[in-house]
C-alpha cells in the first residue's frame, strides 16, 4: 500500500521544481535550437567532417586533397567528433540537423540535471536557481545552435564536479579508528578521474584543470582531504590519475603510431596561439585598444599563403604591410573563417605557428602583457560583440547580475570547511582564464565554467535570504520579549 505521506507537499516539492526544470530546458531549448536550424549544417570547425569519415571510412581524420584518401589528424579533440559518427547517415555521408539537435538538447538537460544535483550538495535550497540559470543561459543557448564543443564541454565539466563531491569526497570510517578519522576509497577517485579525463578529449584546456585539482587534492587540509597521511594522499592522487589516463593514454598511443608523436592533446594549439599573438592583431590592439571588433581576415589570408611565401611567418617582414600575401593562381580567396585545409605534415605546421606566434611574443612583450588583460576582458565581457542593440544590452545586464551575485556568493560561501568540494568550479575559472589569457579567447571559450557562476550566485541568494530571515525573526523574537515583559505585572 503506497505510504500517503509521499504525496506531502513536503515531499513533492523537490519533484515539482525537478519537473519544472525538464519541461524549462526542453522547452527553450527546444526552441533555440529549432530557431537556429540552419547554423547546424555548419562545420566551422571541421568536426562534422570528422565524424564522417570516421562513421564512413573508418578513420578520423581529412580527405587528402590530392588522393582522395582519408589522412589520420590529431588536429581536433576525438570526443565530440565520435559522438556525431554515431549520427551519420552513411547512404548520404552526412549528418542531419535534426539528430544533432537531439544530441545537444539532451546534453542541455543532462547538464541541467547535473547541475541540479550539484547544488543540491553545494548550496542546498539555491539548486533550482543555478540549474534554471543554466537552462536559460544565453552564451550556451548560442552554442547549442553551433557543431562545436561548448554543449558537450559544459556537461562534463560539471558532470566531473557532480563526480569529485559524489563520489569522490564520500568516504567511510576507517576500521580501528574513533572519532571523524575517514578513509576515501581510492578507486571512487579513479571513477572521478575517468570523468576527468572525458573532458580532456572534448577540450584539452581541460589537461590544466585537472593538474589542478590533483594538486588541490594533495595539498588540502587532512581535514578536508579525508586522509591523515602522505602516503594516503599518493594514493588518492594516483587513483585519480590513473583515471584520466584511461583515456588520455590510447589517444596518445594512437597518435604515436598515425603521426610519430605521442599527442596528449592536439595539434591545433599553434594555430590558437598564433591567432591570439599575430602582428595584425597586436596592429588593431595599438589603435583600438580592447575593441572586440578586429576582422581577422587579413591574418587569414596571410597564414593561408605560408605554404607559397620565400619569407617564414616567423619573420616580422611576412606580415609586413608592403608585403602582399602571395597565392598561387587559381587559389580561391580566403574568408575570415575558412575551412581547414589539412598541410602536408600537420606537426610541423603546428611547430611553425607556435615558432611564429613566440617570435611575435617576443618582438613586442609590451604589447603581449597588455593583450593579455585584453583577452581576459574578451573572455569574461558580459555583453557579445555582434549581437544587436536590445538583445546586446539585456544580455550584457543578465550577465552583470550574475557576476556580481557570484562574487557575493564567494566571500560568503566557499572560504568554509567544505572548500575541496568548491576547488574544482574555483579552479575551472582560473584555469579558463590563465590560458585564454595567452590564446585565443572569445565568450565562448568561458561557457564550461558558466556553472561555477551560477551555482557561486546562488549560494549568494541563499545565505543573503537566510540572513535576512534570521535578522526578521531576532527582531520579532525581541519585540515578543519586550511585550511579554511590559506584561508582568511589578511588585510594588
Amino acid at each position: 500500500m503506497v505510504n500517503p505521506s509521499f504525496f506531502s507537499t513536503r515531499r513533492a516539492g523537490p519533484w515539482l521544481r525537478l519537473t519544472a526544470l525538464v519541461a524549462l530546458t526542453l522547452v527553450v531549448r527546444g526552441a533555440v535550437v529549432m530557431a537556429g536550424w540552419q547554423d547546424l549544417r555548419q562545420d566551422p570547425d571541421a568536426y562534422q567532417r570528422l565524424a564522417i569519415n570516421l562513421a564512413v571510412h573508418g578513420v578520423y581524420g581529412f580527405e587528402n586533397p590530392q588522393t582522395g584518401d582519408v589522412r589520420p589528424t590529431a588536429y581536433r579533440p576525438p570526443l565530440y567528433p565520435w559522438l556525431l559518427s554515431l549520427l551519420v547517415d552513411r547512404p548520404s555521408a552526412s549528418i542531419p540537423p535534426q539528430r544533432i539537435a537531439m544530441l545537444h538538447v539532451a546534453l542541455g538537460l543532462a547538464t541541467v540535471l547535473v547541475v541540479h544535483a550539484l547544488g543540491q550538495r553545494l548550496c542546498g535550497k539555491g539548486a533550482w536557481l543555478a540549474a534554471a540559470a543554466i537552462a536559460v543561459d544565453p552564451l550556451l543557448l548560442r552554442s547549442s545552435q553551433l557543431a562545436m564543443t561548448e554543449t558537450l564541454a559544459t556537461f562534463l565539466a560539471a558532470g566531473a564536479w557532480w563526480c569529485w563531491t559524489v563520489c569522490g569526497l564520500q568516504s567511510v570510517k576507517s576500521p580501528g579508528c574513533r572519532g571523524a578519522m575517514i578513509r576515501p576509497i581510492w578507486w571512487r577517485w579513479t571513477i572521478t578521474g575517468i570523468v576527468f579525463g572525458l573532458s580532456i578529449l572534448a577540450r584539452p584546456t581541460a589537461a590544466v584543470w585537472c593538474a589542478l585539482c590533483a594538486a588541490a587534492l594533495m595539498t588540502a587540509p587532512p581535514r578536508a582531504a579525508g586522509w591523515w597521511t602522505l602516503a594516503g594522499r599518493w594514493v588518492l592522487v594516483g587513483g585519480f590519475t590513473a583515471g584520466i589516463a584511461l583515456w588520455v593514454v590510447p589517444w596518445a598511443v594512437r597518435n604515436y603510431r598515425v603521426l610519430g608523436r605521442p599527442i596528449w592533446g592536439t595539434t591545433h594549439g599553434g594555430y590558437t596561439l598564433l591567432l591570439a599573438n599575430n602582428p595584425p592583431l597586436y596592429k588593431h590592439f595599438r589603435r583600438n585598444g580592447p575593441q572586440r571588433n578586429w576582422q581577422a581576415e587579413e591574418f587569414h589570408q596571410r597564414w593561408a599563403a605560408r605554404f607559397d611565401s620565400p619569407i617564414s611567418p616567423v619573420q616580422p617582414e611576412y606580415w609586413d604591410d608592403a608585403t602582399p600575401p602571395a597565392r598561387p593562381a587559381g587559389r580561391a580567396e580566403v574568408s575570415a573563417a575558412p575551412a581547414y585545409s589539412p598541410p602536408q605534415d600537420e606537426l610541423a605546421d603546428d611547430r611553425l605557428a607556435y615558432a611564429a606566434a613566440l617570435a611575435t611574443i617576443a618582438r613586442n612583450p609590451g604589447m603581449f602583457a597588455l593583450s593579455c588583460l585584453y583577452r581576459i576582458g574578451w573572455l569574461w565581457a558580459p555583453w557579445p560583440q555582434a549581437a544587436n542593440g536590445a538583445a546586446r544590452w539585456m544580455i550584457g545586464a543578465w550577465y552583470t547580475i550574475w557576476f556580481i551575485l557570484a562574487a557575493y556568493g564567494l566571500w560568503r560561501r566557499t572560504w568554509t570547511e567544505r572548500w575541496l568540494a568548491w576547488a574544482p568550479g574555483l579552479l575551472l575559472v582560473v584555469t579558463l582564464t590563465a590560458i585564454h589569457a595567452v590564446f585565443w579567447s572569445n565568450m565562448r571559450m568561458r561557457a564550461p565554467a558558466m556553472t561555477t557562476i551560477y551555482l557561486l550566485a546562488s549560494c549568494g541568494v541563499v545565505a543573503r535570504s537566510l540572513h535576512a530571515i534570521h535578522a526578521a525573526e531576532s527582531r520579532g523574537a525581541g519585540r515578543s520579549g519586550a511585550a511579554a515583559s511590559d506584561t508582568v505585572p511589578r511588585a510594588h
